[in-house]
């Protein structure tokens, strides 16, 4: 079960498409040659760095960075905290939430960027 449970926060913030990365990339000021190194840059780089900027204790887990993402888009969002919502209903409002303030257009920080890209995913 726990297994289970790392493997899809992993699949989650890998399983993001070519554009996505090539968004956060731009996003967080990265520059890209996309040579298939986007994945690489992504785990070795930038999830280490966000794991910082969201004050992540050392030695943290893909699922840790998984709920500091989404949990800091959260409150940007002024989403309401002590309510209980399912994984979808949570990511439905994300979503509603993020493509409200944060049009596809327009340029956001990397958090709701990566934070767009994990909902897609959950929500297609």
């Amino acid at each position: 079960m726990i297994i289970t449970l790392i493997q899809e926060y992993m699949e989650s913030l890998l399983n993001i498409k070519e554009n996505q990365i090539k968004e956060l990339l731009s996003l967080y000021k990265q520059e890209l040659s996309f040579d298939g190194s986007g994945f690489r840059k992504l785990i070795e780089e930038i999830y280490p760095q966000l794991a910082i900027l969201l004050k992540l204790k050392k030695g943290w887990s893909s699922s840790d960075l998984y709920y500091a993402v989404l949990e800091n888009s959260a409150k940007k969002l002024r989403i309401q905290k002590y309510k209980v919502y399912s994984e979808q209903e949570f990511c439905r409002l994300l979503n509603d939430k993020i493509n409200d303030q944060y049009p596809e257009t327009e340029k956001t920080d990397v958090i709701i960027g990566l934070t767009r890209s994990i909902i897609q995913n959950i929500l297609s």
